[in-house]
Protein backbone atom coordinates (compact mmCIF):
# COMPACT_ATOMS: atom_id res chain seq x y z
CA UNK A 1 0.00 0.00 0.00
CA UNK A 2 3.12 2.29 1.07
CA UNK A 3 4.60 1.19 -2.10
CA UNK A 4 2.02 2.09 -4.69
CA UNK A 5 1.13 5.79 -2.83
CA UNK A 6 4.60 6.73 -3.44
CA UNK A 7 4.75 5.85 -7.06
CA UNK A 8 1.57 7.72 -7.33
CA UNK A 9 2.63 10.88 -5.36
CA UNK A 10 5.54 10.70 -8.07
CA UNK A 11 3.34 10.78 -10.76
CA UNK A 12 1.50 13.99 -9.61
CA UNK A 13 4.90 15.22 -9.63
CA UNK A 14 6.22 14.44 -12.91
CA UNK A 15 2.84 14.24 -14.49
CA UNK A 16 1.29 17.53 -16.40
CA UNK A 17 -1.98 18.80 -14.98
CA UNK A 18 -3.87 17.84 -18.63
CA UNK A 19 -2.67 13.76 -18.20
CA UNK A 20 -0.05 14.27 -21.21
CA UNK A 21 3.60 12.96 -19.66
CA UNK A 22 6.29 14.49 -21.92
CA UNK A 23 9.62 12.44 -21.46
CA UNK A 24 12.22 14.34 -23.46
CA UNK A 25 16.28 15.03 -23.03
CA UNK A 26 17.71 18.11 -22.79
CA UNK A 27 16.48 21.23 -23.59
CA UNK A 28 17.56 23.65 -26.06
CA UNK A 29 15.35 26.10 -25.66
CA UNK A 30 16.09 29.39 -23.49
CA UNK A 31 13.49 30.73 -21.62
CA UNK A 32 11.34 28.07 -22.92
CA UNK A 33 8.33 28.69 -20.25
CA UNK A 34 9.02 32.85 -20.89
CA UNK A 35 9.47 33.68 -17.57
CA UNK A 36 12.30 36.28 -18.47
CA UNK A 37 11.58 39.65 -19.43
CA UNK A 38 12.04 42.52 -20.38
CA UNK A 39 13.18 40.74 -23.93
CA UNK A 40 13.10 42.20 -27.85
CA UNK A 41 10.51 44.35 -26.75
CA UNK A 42 8.54 44.95 -23.97
CA UNK A 43 6.15 42.60 -24.55
CA UNK A 44 7.99 39.51 -25.97
CA UNK A 45 10.15 37.45 -23.68
CA UNK A 46 13.52 37.51 -23.32
CA UNK A 47 16.21 35.53 -26.22
CA UNK A 48 12.80 35.47 -28.63
CA UNK A 49 11.99 37.76 -31.52
CA UNK A 50 8.09 38.52 -33.27
CA UNK A 51 6.65 39.83 -35.67
CA UNK A 52 3.72 42.27 -35.77
CA UNK A 53 4.55 42.45 -32.00
CA UNK A 54 1.22 44.39 -31.30
CA UNK A 55 -0.92 41.30 -31.81
CA UNK A 56 1.31 39.19 -29.08
CA UNK A 57 2.81 39.43 -25.30
CA UNK A 58 3.22 38.32 -21.99
CA UNK A 59 0.39 37.13 -19.95
CA UNK A 60 0.60 36.78 -15.94
CA UNK A 61 -3.18 35.28 -15.49
CA UNK A 62 -3.04 32.40 -18.27
CA UNK A 63 0.15 30.02 -17.37
CA UNK A 64 0.40 26.64 -17.18
CA UNK A 65 3.25 26.66 -14.74
CA UNK A 66 5.48 29.38 -13.57
CA UNK A 67 4.29 33.09 -13.18
CA UNK A 68 3.16 33.92 -17.14
CA UNK A 69 2.94 32.46 -20.35
CA UNK A 70 2.47 34.34 -24.07
CA UNK A 71 -0.57 35.43 -25.61
CA UNK A 72 -1.19 35.61 -29.39
CA UNK A 73 -4.20 38.09 -30.84
CA UNK A 74 -5.75 37.33 -34.00
CA UNK A 75 -3.75 39.52 -36.45
CA UNK A 76 -5.97 41.29 -39.47
CA UNK A 77 -7.15 39.45 -42.09
CA UNK A 78 -4.27 37.80 -44.43
CA UNK A 79 -1.83 38.71 -41.84
CA UNK A 80 -0.10 36.63 -39.45
CA UNK A 81 1.63 37.38 -35.74
CA UNK A 82 4.01 35.38 -33.36
CA UNK A 83 7.57 34.20 -31.56
CA UNK A 84 10.20 32.15 -32.94
CA UNK A 85 13.48 30.91 -31.14
CA UNK A 86 16.81 31.03 -33.56
CA UNK A 87 19.01 27.95 -33.16
CA UNK A 88 22.27 28.13 -34.42
CA UNK A 89 24.00 25.02 -34.06
CA UNK A 90 21.59 22.76 -36.12
CA UNK A 91 23.37 19.24 -36.97
CA UNK A 92 21.95 17.64 -40.49
CA UNK A 93 20.67 14.52 -39.92
CA UNK A 94 19.65 14.82 -36.35
CA UNK A 95 15.71 14.68 -35.59
CA UNK A 96 14.50 18.09 -33.53
CA UNK A 97 11.48 17.70 -31.18
CA UNK A 98 9.02 21.04 -31.29
CA UNK A 99 6.53 20.86 -28.10
CA UNK A 100 4.92 23.49 -26.64
CA UNK A 101 1.49 23.55 -25.14
CA UNK A 102 -1.76 25.95 -26.08
CA UNK A 103 -4.47 26.93 -24.33
CA UNK A 104 -7.90 28.89 -26.26
CA UNK A 105 -9.18 31.66 -24.25
CA UNK A 106 -12.59 31.65 -22.27
CA UNK A 107 -13.27 35.40 -23.06
CA UNK A 108 -12.29 35.61 -26.62
CA UNK A 109 -11.81 32.24 -27.83
CA UNK A 110 -10.22 31.71 -31.51
CA UNK A 111 -12.95 31.64 -34.14
CA UNK A 112 -13.26 31.33 -38.04
CA UNK A 113 -11.00 30.98 -41.03
CA UNK A 114 -7.71 31.52 -37.86
CA UNK A 115 -5.45 28.95 -36.52
CA UNK A 116 -2.39 28.42 -34.70
CA UNK A 117 0.97 26.55 -35.22
CA UNK A 118 4.19 25.79 -34.44
CA UNK A 119 6.95 25.11 -37.76
CA UNK A 120 10.42 24.91 -38.04
CA UNK A 121 12.26 26.64 -40.65
CA UNK A 122 15.48 25.05 -41.59
CA UNK A 123 18.17 27.82 -42.70
CA UNK A 124 22.10 27.60 -43.92
CA UNK A 125 24.25 30.67 -43.70
CA UNK A 126 25.26 32.11 -46.75
CA UNK A 127 27.57 35.28 -47.38
CA UNK A 128 25.65 38.20 -49.67
CA UNK A 129 27.39 40.49 -52.34
CA UNK A 130 28.77 42.66 -49.63
CA UNK A 131 30.10 39.75 -47.89
CA UNK A 132 27.91 39.59 -45.07
CA UNK A 133 26.18 36.67 -43.46
CA UNK A 134 22.77 35.94 -44.21
CA UNK A 135 20.15 33.27 -43.94
CA UNK A 136 18.65 31.75 -46.09
CA UNK A 137 15.32 29.33 -46.31
CA UNK A 138 15.84 25.85 -47.50
CA UNK A 139 12.39 24.38 -46.27
CA UNK A 140 10.03 24.25 -43.52
CA UNK A 141 8.05 21.91 -41.79
CA UNK A 142 4.77 22.61 -40.12
CA UNK A 143 2.79 20.82 -37.14
CA UNK A 144 -0.85 20.79 -36.98
CA UNK A 145 -3.26 23.55 -37.25
CA UNK A 146 -5.21 24.32 -34.13
CA UNK A 147 -8.00 26.83 -34.29
CA UNK A 148 -11.90 26.66 -32.53
CA UNK A 149 -11.21 23.08 -31.51
CA UNK A 150 -8.48 24.08 -29.14
CA UNK A 151 -9.73 23.60 -25.88
CA UNK A 152 -9.90 26.34 -23.23
CA UNK A 153 -10.56 23.97 -19.74
CA UNK A 154 -6.80 22.34 -20.32
CA UNK A 155 -3.75 22.85 -21.97
CA UNK A 156 -2.85 20.89 -25.08
CA UNK A 157 0.58 19.87 -25.65
CA UNK A 158 1.16 20.43 -29.52
CA UNK A 159 4.04 18.34 -31.32
CA UNK A 160 6.01 18.17 -34.30
CA UNK A 161 9.51 16.45 -35.54
CA UNK A 162 11.42 16.69 -38.16
CA UNK A 163 15.16 15.97 -39.01
CA UNK A 164 17.01 18.78 -40.20
CA UNK A 165 17.75 18.77 -44.03
CA UNK A 166 21.22 18.70 -45.84
CA UNK A 167 22.96 21.92 -45.81
CA UNK A 168 20.72 23.20 -42.72
CA UNK A 169 23.30 25.18 -39.81
CA UNK A 170 20.71 26.82 -38.10
CA UNK A 171 16.61 27.14 -37.83
CA UNK A 172 13.66 29.10 -36.38
CA UNK A 173 11.49 27.25 -34.19
CA UNK A 174 8.06 29.39 -34.88
CA UNK A 175 4.67 29.55 -33.32
CA UNK A 176 2.52 31.89 -35.15
CA UNK A 177 -1.48 32.69 -35.35
CA UNK A 178 -2.23 33.01 -38.65
CA UNK A 179 -5.88 35.11 -39.82
CA UNK A 180 -7.08 33.52 -43.53
CA UNK A 181 -10.12 35.04 -43.54
CA UNK A 182 -12.66 36.23 -40.63
CA UNK A 183 -10.83 34.97 -37.91
CA UNK A 184 -10.71 36.18 -34.47
CA UNK A 185 -10.01 35.32 -30.63
CA UNK A 186 -7.04 34.79 -28.62
CA UNK A 187 -4.94 31.95 -27.51
CA UNK A 188 -1.96 31.20 -24.74
CA UNK A 189 1.16 29.26 -25.32
CA UNK A 190 3.44 28.22 -22.29
CA UNK A 191 6.12 25.47 -21.74
CA UNK A 192 8.15 24.94 -25.07
CA UNK A 193 10.59 23.07 -25.46
CA UNK A 194 13.15 21.20 -27.74
CA UNK A 195 14.75 18.26 -27.73
CA UNK A 196 17.46 16.94 -30.53
CA UNK A 197 18.37 13.84 -31.10
CA UNK A 198 21.51 12.37 -32.74
CA UNK A 199 21.45 11.38 -36.51
CA UNK A 200 22.36 7.76 -35.83
CA UNK A 201 19.67 7.63 -33.55
CA UNK A 202 17.30 8.99 -35.70
CA UNK A 203 18.40 7.09 -38.97
CA UNK A 204 15.70 4.14 -37.87
CA UNK A 205 13.12 6.43 -38.12
CA UNK A 206 14.21 8.21 -40.83
CA UNK A 207 14.40 5.14 -42.85
CA UNK A 208 10.93 4.04 -41.93
CA UNK A 209 9.33 7.12 -42.70
CA UNK A 210 8.40 7.77 -38.85
CA UNK A 211 10.57 11.03 -38.46
CA UNK A 212 7.22 13.26 -38.64
CA UNK A 213 4.45 12.85 -36.68
CA UNK A 214 1.96 11.04 -38.70
CA UNK A 215 -2.00 13.28 -39.84
CA UNK A 216 0.20 16.21 -38.06
CA UNK A 217 1.94 17.91 -40.94
CA UNK A 218 0.12 20.39 -43.05
CA UNK A 219 1.88 23.12 -45.42
CA UNK A 220 0.54 26.26 -45.71
CA UNK A 221 1.72 29.99 -47.50
CA UNK A 222 2.64 32.10 -44.20
CA UNK A 223 1.61 35.98 -45.54
CA UNK A 224 4.70 37.87 -46.19
CA UNK A 225 4.30 40.14 -43.27
CA UNK A 226 6.61 37.54 -41.09
CA UNK A 227 10.42 38.54 -40.52
CA UNK A 228 10.75 34.79 -40.10
CA UNK A 229 8.86 33.65 -43.24
CA UNK A 230 11.26 34.32 -46.36
CA UNK A 231 9.78 33.60 -49.23
CA UNK A 232 6.87 31.74 -48.01
CA UNK A 233 3.89 33.11 -49.66
CA UNK A 234 4.84 31.65 -52.68
CA UNK A 235 7.36 31.98 -56.06
CA UNK A 236 7.53 35.47 -57.75
CA UNK A 237 8.08 33.64 -60.70
CA UNK A 238 5.80 30.66 -61.19
CA UNK A 239 6.62 28.31 -63.52
CA UNK A 240 4.18 25.65 -63.12
CA UNK A 241 1.56 25.37 -60.88
CA UNK A 242 -0.19 22.36 -63.00
CA UNK A 243 -3.81 23.82 -62.00
CA UNK A 244 -5.15 23.38 -65.55
CA UNK A 245 -4.18 19.37 -65.67
CA UNK A 246 -2.69 19.89 -68.93
CA UNK A 247 0.44 21.12 -71.04
CA UNK A 248 1.77 23.73 -71.01
CA UNK A 249 3.52 25.17 -67.66
CA UNK A 250 2.52 28.71 -67.31
CA UNK A 251 5.22 30.00 -69.48
CA UNK A 252 3.93 28.62 -72.11
CA UNK A 253 6.88 25.86 -72.12
CA UNK A 254 6.40 22.33 -72.82
CA UNK A 255 7.31 19.61 -70.52
CA UNK A 256 7.76 15.96 -70.31
CA UNK A 257 9.46 12.57 -69.11
CA UNK A 258 12.85 10.89 -70.19
CA UNK A 259 14.58 7.39 -69.97
CA UNK A 260 18.41 7.08 -70.78
CA UNK A 261 17.93 3.69 -72.14
CA UNK A 262 14.23 3.68 -73.62
CA UNK A 263 14.70 -0.02 -74.57
CA UNK A 264 15.43 -0.48 -70.84
CA UNK A 265 11.88 -2.11 -69.77
CA UNK A 266 13.30 -1.85 -65.79
CA UNK A 267 13.74 1.11 -65.33
CA UNK A 268 11.22 4.43 -66.47
CA UNK A 269 9.19 7.24 -65.27
CA UNK A 270 6.17 8.15 -66.32
CA UNK A 271 3.84 11.51 -65.46
CA UNK A 272 -0.05 12.64 -64.48
CA UNK A 273 -1.54 15.41 -63.74
CA UNK A 274 -3.66 14.29 -60.62
CA UNK A 275 -6.65 16.50 -58.28
CA UNK A 276 -5.47 17.70 -55.38
CA UNK A 277 -2.60 20.49 -55.21
CA UNK A 278 -0.59 21.14 -51.55
CA UNK A 279 -3.14 23.30 -50.94
CA UNK A 280 -6.14 20.74 -51.74
CA UNK A 281 -6.77 22.75 -54.99
CA UNK A 282 -6.50 22.17 -58.79
CA UNK A 283 -3.91 19.76 -60.08
CA UNK A 284 -0.65 18.60 -59.15
CA UNK A 285 2.29 16.97 -60.77
CA UNK A 286 2.87 13.05 -60.32
CA UNK A 287 5.82 11.53 -61.27
CA UNK A 288 6.15 7.34 -60.89
CA UNK A 289 9.41 6.68 -61.18
CA UNK A 290 11.49 3.24 -61.69
CA UNK A 291 14.87 2.99 -61.61
CA UNK A 292 15.65 -0.59 -60.13
CA UNK A 293 17.63 -2.04 -63.02
CA UNK A 294 20.45 -4.26 -63.47
CA UNK A 295 21.54 -1.68 -65.55
CA UNK A 296 22.39 1.45 -64.96
CA UNK A 297 19.77 3.70 -64.47
CA UNK A 298 18.70 7.37 -65.24
CA UNK A 299 14.86 8.66 -65.83
CA UNK A 300 13.01 11.46 -64.17
CA UNK A 301 10.76 14.66 -66.04
CA UNK A 302 11.88 17.78 -67.85
CA UNK A 303 10.24 21.08 -68.19
CA UNK A 304 11.37 23.93 -70.59
CA UNK A 305 10.13 27.93 -70.78
CA UNK A 306 11.38 30.99 -73.00
CA UNK A 307 14.77 31.90 -71.58
CA UNK A 308 14.52 33.52 -67.72
CA UNK A 309 16.88 36.47 -66.20
CA UNK A 310 17.11 35.09 -63.08
CA UNK A 311 19.74 37.23 -61.82
CA UNK A 312 17.08 38.94 -58.90
CA UNK A 313 15.94 35.77 -57.43
CA UNK A 314 17.60 33.68 -54.86
CA UNK A 315 15.83 30.69 -54.88
CA UNK A 316 13.94 28.20 -56.56
CA UNK A 317 10.60 26.96 -54.72
CA UNK A 318 8.97 23.88 -54.97
CA UNK A 319 6.66 21.86 -53.30
CA UNK A 320 6.91 18.23 -53.03
CA UNK A 321 5.21 15.06 -50.94
CA UNK A 322 5.78 11.21 -51.67
CA UNK A 323 3.46 8.72 -52.15
CA UNK A 324 3.03 6.65 -48.23
CA UNK A 325 1.25 4.19 -49.65
CA UNK A 326 3.30 2.92 -53.06
CA UNK A 327 7.08 4.44 -51.16
CA UNK A 328 9.09 7.14 -52.35
CA UNK A 329 12.80 8.09 -52.08
CA UNK A 330 13.46 11.17 -49.42
CA UNK A 331 15.92 12.06 -51.50
CA UNK A 332 16.23 13.55 -56.08
CA UNK A 333 18.47 15.20 -58.17
CA UNK A 334 17.40 19.00 -59.79
CA UNK A 335 19.03 20.44 -62.62
CA UNK A 336 18.71 23.80 -63.94
CA UNK A 337 20.02 24.64 -67.24
CA UNK A 338 20.82 27.63 -69.47
CA UNK A 339 21.12 28.53 -72.72
CA UNK A 340 24.94 28.75 -72.67
CA UNK A 341 25.05 24.93 -72.00
CA UNK A 342 25.76 25.12 -68.54
CA UNK A 343 24.43 22.69 -65.77
CA UNK A 344 23.36 23.00 -62.31
CA UNK A 345 23.25 20.23 -60.31
CA UNK A 346 21.53 19.81 -56.56
CA UNK A 347 20.66 16.53 -54.37
CA UNK A 348 17.92 17.79 -52.37
CA UNK A 349 16.80 15.30 -49.35
CA UNK A 350 14.54 15.40 -46.63
CA UNK A 351 10.77 14.36 -48.77
CA UNK A 352 8.10 12.99 -46.68
CA UNK A 353 4.94 11.69 -47.04
CA UNK A 354 3.53 15.01 -46.32
CA UNK A 355 3.33 18.47 -48.37
CA UNK A 356 6.77 20.36 -48.18
CA UNK A 357 8.02 23.86 -49.36
CA UNK A 358 11.28 23.66 -50.12
CA UNK A 359 13.35 26.87 -50.96
CA UNK A 360 16.55 26.18 -52.42
CA UNK A 361 19.35 28.90 -52.73
CA UNK A 362 20.42 29.25 -56.76
CA UNK A 363 23.87 29.22 -55.64
CA UNK A 364 23.68 25.87 -54.55
CA UNK A 365 23.40 24.33 -57.78
CA UNK A 366 26.74 23.73 -58.57
CA UNK A 367 28.17 24.29 -62.09
CA UNK A 368 25.71 26.79 -63.28
CA UNK A 369 27.15 30.36 -63.13
CA UNK A 370 25.05 32.82 -65.72
CA UNK A 371 21.78 32.95 -64.64
CA UNK A 372 20.25 35.83 -66.94
CA UNK A 373 19.19 32.97 -69.53
CA UNK A 374 17.77 30.33 -67.66
CA UNK A 375 15.67 27.80 -70.01
CA UNK A 376 14.86 24.43 -68.58
CA UNK A 377 14.09 22.75 -65.05
CA UNK A 378 14.98 19.05 -64.77
CA UNK A 379 14.16 16.17 -62.28
CA UNK A 380 16.28 13.21 -62.24
CA UNK A 381 15.85 9.84 -60.64
CA UNK A 382 18.57 7.31 -60.72
CA UNK A 383 19.67 4.38 -59.32
CA UNK A 384 22.28 5.99 -56.66
CA UNK A 385 20.50 8.95 -55.32
CA UNK A 386 17.40 6.69 -55.22
CA UNK A 387 19.22 3.79 -53.45
CA UNK A 388 16.91 3.87 -50.74
CA UNK A 389 14.07 3.20 -52.49
CA UNK A 390 14.76 2.88 -56.47
CA UNK A 391 10.53 2.63 -57.08
CA UNK A 392 8.20 4.81 -55.92
CA UNK A 393 5.82 8.30 -56.34
CA UNK A 394 6.28 11.46 -55.82
CA UNK A 395 4.15 14.45 -56.29
CA UNK A 396 5.17 17.90 -57.61
CA UNK A 397 3.63 21.82 -57.04
CA UNK A 398 3.96 25.04 -57.38
CA UNK A 399 7.43 25.36 -59.07
CA UNK A 400 8.99 28.56 -59.06
CA UNK A 401 11.44 31.31 -58.53
CA UNK A 402 11.46 33.65 -55.68
CA UNK A 403 13.17 35.71 -52.74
Amino acid sequence: MLRALIIACIAAIFLPADGNAVMIGRNILPNASFENRPGFRDEDPREWGSWNSSFNGLCPTERRKGQQSIYLLCPKQGDSTGVFYTYRKVIPGNKYVFRCYALNSREDPVSGDSYGQISIEWRKMTKDKDGKDVPVEISRDYGKKFGANLPYLRWTLISLSAIAPQDADNCNFVVQYVNSANGSGKFFVDDASVEEIEKKAALKDYMLGRSYPRNVVTTVAVPPSSPASGSAHGPQLLVADYNSGSKPNNLGGDMGIWNRDPNDKTQGCNMNFSTGGHDGKGYMLELNYDVDSPNEALDGYWMAFPDQDLSRYKSLILWIKGDGSLGFSKNMKLEIKNSKGEQGQYTLSGITGEWKRFAIPLKSFSGLNDFSSVKEFVIRFDDKVNADRKQGRVYIDDIGFGD
